[in-house]
Protein backbone atom coordinates (compact mmCIF):
# COMPACT_ATOMS: atom_id res chain seq x y z
CA UNK A 1 0.00 0.00 0.00
CA UNK A 2 2.79 2.53 0.44
CA UNK A 3 4.10 2.52 -3.08
CA UNK A 4 0.52 2.58 -4.35
CA UNK A 5 -0.02 5.93 -2.25
CA UNK A 6 3.60 7.30 -2.42
CA UNK A 7 3.11 6.84 -6.36
CA UNK A 8 -0.07 8.60 -6.36
CA UNK A 9 0.83 11.41 -4.06
CA UNK A 10 4.32 12.40 -6.14
CA UNK A 11 1.55 11.95 -9.46
CA UNK A 12 -0.31 14.10 -7.86
CA UNK A 13 2.43 16.57 -6.87
CA UNK A 14 3.41 17.04 -10.31
CA UNK A 15 -0.11 17.71 -12.19
CA UNK A 16 -1.05 19.94 -9.38
CA UNK A 17 -1.00 24.02 -9.10
CA UNK A 18 -1.36 24.14 -5.42
CA UNK A 19 0.25 20.82 -3.69
CA UNK A 20 -1.65 19.96 -0.44
CA UNK A 21 -3.72 17.14 -0.15
CA UNK A 22 -7.14 18.52 -1.29
CA UNK A 23 -6.04 19.44 -4.38
CA UNK A 24 -4.06 16.90 -5.29
CA UNK A 25 -7.14 14.55 -4.90
CA UNK A 26 -9.45 16.29 -6.50
CA UNK A 27 -6.44 16.64 -10.04
CA UNK A 28 -6.52 12.40 -9.84
CA UNK A 29 -8.78 9.88 -10.25
CA UNK A 30 -8.68 7.03 -8.21
CA UNK A 31 -7.26 8.67 -4.72
CA UNK A 32 -9.56 8.85 -2.15
CA UNK A 33 -9.14 11.87 0.10
CA UNK A 34 -9.60 9.95 3.68
CA UNK A 35 -7.05 7.13 2.65
CA UNK A 36 -4.82 9.92 1.46
CA UNK A 37 -4.96 11.93 4.94
CA UNK A 38 -4.32 8.77 6.48
CA UNK A 39 -1.15 7.62 4.37
CA UNK A 40 0.45 11.24 5.20
CA UNK A 41 -0.74 12.01 8.29
CA UNK A 42 -0.86 8.56 10.44
CA UNK A 43 0.50 6.01 8.46
CA UNK A 44 3.66 4.37 10.01
CA UNK A 45 5.94 4.44 7.02
CA UNK A 46 9.81 5.50 7.83
CA UNK A 47 10.35 8.83 6.85
CA UNK A 48 13.75 8.89 7.70
CA UNK A 49 14.31 4.99 5.26
CA UNK A 50 13.01 7.64 2.35
CA UNK A 51 15.17 10.49 3.36
CA UNK A 52 18.49 8.12 3.70
CA UNK A 53 17.42 6.49 -0.10
CA UNK A 54 17.32 9.68 -2.01
CA UNK A 55 20.24 10.87 -0.13
CA UNK A 56 22.34 7.75 -1.37
CA UNK A 57 21.20 7.99 -4.77
CA UNK A 58 21.81 11.92 -4.97
CA UNK A 59 25.24 11.12 -3.77
CA UNK A 60 25.80 8.51 -5.94
CA UNK A 61 24.41 10.36 -9.19
CA UNK A 62 27.12 13.24 -8.56
CA UNK A 63 30.13 13.52 -10.54
CA UNK A 64 33.39 12.90 -8.17
CA UNK A 65 35.33 15.70 -7.53
CA UNK A 66 38.53 16.22 -5.29
CA UNK A 67 36.97 19.59 -3.62
CA UNK A 68 34.06 18.13 -1.50
CA UNK A 69 32.01 19.18 1.11
CA UNK A 70 28.78 19.06 3.21
CA UNK A 71 26.61 22.24 3.05
CA UNK A 72 23.65 23.01 5.58
CA UNK A 73 21.64 26.09 4.86
CA UNK A 74 17.83 26.96 6.42
CA UNK A 75 14.73 27.14 5.23
CA UNK A 76 11.66 28.71 6.23
CA UNK A 77 8.12 29.09 5.22
CA UNK A 78 5.67 32.39 5.97
CA UNK A 79 2.58 30.77 7.42
CA UNK A 80 -0.68 33.11 8.71
CA UNK A 81 -2.66 30.94 10.60
CA UNK A 82 -1.78 29.02 14.21
CA UNK A 83 -2.69 25.69 13.58
CA UNK A 84 0.08 24.18 11.09
CA UNK A 85 3.04 22.44 12.89
CA UNK A 86 6.03 25.05 13.76
CA UNK A 87 4.14 27.86 13.11
CA UNK A 88 5.69 30.59 15.70
CA UNK A 89 6.59 34.20 15.60
CA UNK A 90 10.60 33.56 14.23
CA UNK A 91 12.71 34.42 11.85
CA UNK A 92 12.05 33.34 8.28
CA UNK A 93 14.99 33.72 5.74
CA UNK A 94 12.96 33.60 2.62
CA UNK A 95 10.71 36.80 3.95
CA UNK A 96 12.07 40.30 1.67
CA UNK A 97 15.47 38.27 0.71
CA UNK A 98 14.86 39.65 -3.03
CA UNK A 99 18.26 41.89 -3.30
CA UNK A 100 20.36 41.18 -6.62
CA UNK A 101 24.21 40.97 -6.49
CA UNK A 102 27.42 41.06 -9.15
CA UNK A 103 29.26 37.71 -8.31
CA UNK A 104 32.36 39.38 -7.22
CA UNK A 105 32.93 39.22 -3.27
CA UNK A 106 35.05 40.20 -0.85
CA UNK A 107 36.12 37.43 2.26
CA UNK A 108 37.09 37.69 5.18
CA UNK A 109 38.09 34.62 7.48
CA UNK A 110 38.20 34.36 11.22
CA UNK A 111 38.87 31.54 13.87
CA UNK A 112 36.31 31.04 16.27
CA UNK A 113 35.44 29.04 18.78
CA UNK A 114 31.86 27.50 19.61
CA UNK A 115 30.33 25.49 22.37
CA UNK A 116 29.27 22.23 21.75
CA UNK A 117 26.87 21.10 24.60
CA UNK A 118 26.05 17.65 23.76
CA UNK A 119 30.16 17.13 23.96
CA UNK A 120 30.39 19.42 26.80
CA UNK A 121 33.13 21.29 25.09
CA UNK A 122 34.65 23.79 23.31
CA UNK A 123 35.36 23.49 19.28
CA UNK A 124 36.94 25.44 17.05
CA UNK A 125 35.55 26.42 13.77
CA UNK A 126 36.52 29.07 10.86
CA UNK A 127 33.91 32.15 10.35
CA UNK A 128 33.58 32.83 6.81
CA UNK A 129 32.34 36.00 6.19
CA UNK A 130 31.41 37.29 2.04
CA UNK A 131 30.73 41.06 1.59
CA UNK A 132 28.66 41.71 -1.96
CA UNK A 133 27.82 44.89 -3.41
CA UNK A 134 24.37 44.84 -4.49
CA UNK A 135 21.92 47.51 -5.55
CA UNK A 136 20.40 48.51 -2.55
CA UNK A 137 24.28 48.38 -0.62
CA UNK A 138 26.61 46.11 0.78
CA UNK A 139 25.05 42.91 1.65
CA UNK A 140 26.84 40.47 3.80
CA UNK A 141 26.64 36.57 3.87
CA UNK A 142 28.01 34.59 7.31
CA UNK A 143 29.19 30.80 7.06
CA UNK A 144 31.01 28.29 9.50
CA UNK A 145 32.82 25.69 8.78
CA UNK A 146 35.08 23.10 10.82
CA UNK A 147 37.57 23.56 7.82
CA UNK A 148 40.59 25.82 7.98
CA UNK A 149 42.59 26.92 6.09
CA UNK A 150 45.80 25.00 6.63
CA UNK A 151 43.74 22.35 4.73
CA UNK A 152 42.04 24.61 1.79
CA UNK A 153 43.10 27.51 0.32
CA UNK A 154 41.14 30.68 1.00
CA UNK A 155 39.93 30.43 -3.29
CA UNK A 156 38.43 26.78 -2.44
CA UNK A 157 36.43 27.86 0.81
CA UNK A 158 34.88 30.75 -0.79
CA UNK A 159 34.24 28.22 -3.62
CA UNK A 160 32.62 25.79 -1.40
CA UNK A 161 30.98 29.13 0.62
CA UNK A 162 29.85 30.13 -2.55
CA UNK A 163 27.76 27.03 -3.39
CA UNK A 164 24.89 27.81 -1.29
CA UNK A 165 23.55 29.37 -3.97
CA UNK A 166 22.94 25.72 -5.59
CA UNK A 167 21.30 25.20 -2.27
CA UNK A 168 19.17 27.97 -1.97
CA UNK A 169 17.75 26.72 -6.22
CA UNK A 170 16.85 23.63 -4.96
CA UNK A 171 14.61 25.02 -2.18
CA UNK A 172 13.31 27.27 -4.24
CA UNK A 173 12.20 24.65 -7.34
CA UNK A 174 11.48 22.61 -3.74
CA UNK A 175 9.31 25.52 -2.71
CA UNK A 176 7.46 27.06 -5.41
CA UNK A 177 7.13 24.14 -8.68
CA UNK A 178 6.90 21.21 -6.35
CA UNK A 179 5.04 22.87 -3.18
CA UNK A 180 6.94 21.98 -0.49
CA UNK A 181 6.19 24.79 1.47
CA UNK A 182 2.51 24.50 0.59
CA UNK A 183 1.19 21.81 2.80
CA UNK A 184 -1.81 22.33 5.22
CA UNK A 185 -0.80 19.44 7.99
CA UNK A 186 -1.18 19.71 12.10
CA UNK A 187 0.99 16.87 12.62
CA UNK A 188 4.87 16.64 12.71
CA UNK A 189 4.97 13.26 11.09
CA UNK A 190 2.03 14.29 8.79
CA UNK A 191 5.17 17.07 7.58
CA UNK A 192 8.06 14.91 7.74
CA UNK A 193 6.15 12.70 5.37
CA UNK A 194 5.36 15.46 3.25
CA UNK A 195 8.77 16.74 3.06
CA UNK A 196 9.96 13.19 2.48
CA UNK A 197 7.98 12.43 -0.42
CA UNK A 198 9.11 16.43 -1.85
CA UNK A 199 13.18 15.50 -1.22
CA UNK A 200 12.05 11.47 -3.36
CA UNK A 201 10.58 13.89 -6.29
CA UNK A 202 13.68 16.30 -5.80
CA UNK A 203 16.16 13.25 -6.26
CA UNK A 204 14.33 12.71 -9.50
CA UNK A 205 14.64 16.20 -10.88
CA UNK A 206 18.23 15.89 -10.14
CA UNK A 207 18.74 12.55 -12.14
CA UNK A 208 17.13 14.21 -14.90
CA UNK A 209 18.76 17.51 -15.34
CA UNK A 210 21.94 14.91 -15.18
CA UNK A 211 21.11 12.82 -17.69
CA UNK A 212 19.97 15.11 -20.49
CA UNK A 213 22.68 17.92 -19.27
CA UNK A 214 24.49 17.62 -22.81
CA UNK A 215 21.39 18.72 -24.76
CA UNK A 216 19.63 20.58 -22.15
CA UNK A 217 22.20 22.47 -20.27
CA UNK A 218 19.19 24.63 -19.04
CA UNK A 219 16.89 22.58 -17.93
CA UNK A 220 14.75 23.34 -14.64
CA UNK A 221 12.09 21.09 -12.33
CA UNK A 222 9.66 23.63 -14.13
CA UNK A 223 10.57 22.10 -17.43
CA UNK A 224 10.09 18.56 -16.39
CA UNK A 225 7.13 18.50 -14.65
CA UNK A 226 5.52 20.68 -17.51
CA UNK A 227 6.73 17.82 -19.55
CA UNK A 228 5.43 15.14 -17.36
CA UNK A 229 1.75 17.24 -16.75
CA UNK A 230 1.32 17.29 -20.50
CA UNK A 231 2.18 13.19 -20.70
CA UNK A 232 0.23 12.36 -17.59
CA UNK A 233 -3.08 14.13 -19.11
CA UNK A 234 -2.93 12.79 -22.32
CA UNK A 235 -2.33 9.16 -20.98
CA UNK A 236 -5.98 10.13 -18.87
CA UNK A 237 -7.60 11.81 -21.45
CA UNK A 238 -6.42 9.03 -24.15
CA UNK A 239 -7.93 6.27 -20.73
CA UNK A 240 -11.27 7.86 -20.33
CA UNK A 241 -11.90 8.04 -24.83
CA UNK A 242 -11.25 4.28 -24.64
CA UNK A 243 -13.64 3.48 -21.65
CA UNK A 244 -16.21 5.77 -23.61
Amino acid sequence: MFFDKAQLYTQGVLVSHRCNIEQICDNLLEPNYFQMQHFISDSNWSYRDAIDIAAKQTSSSLRKVKLTGFLIDETGTEKKGDKSVGVGHQYCGNVGKTAKGTLRGLYHFKKVYIWNKQENQIEQRLLIIRRMKTKSGMELKYSFTNADLIQYTPKALAYMQAQRFFIEHCIKEAKYILGMDQFQTRKWLAWYHQVALNIMIMCFMLKEKLLNFKELQLLSARDIKDWLCFNMTKELTEYDTTIV
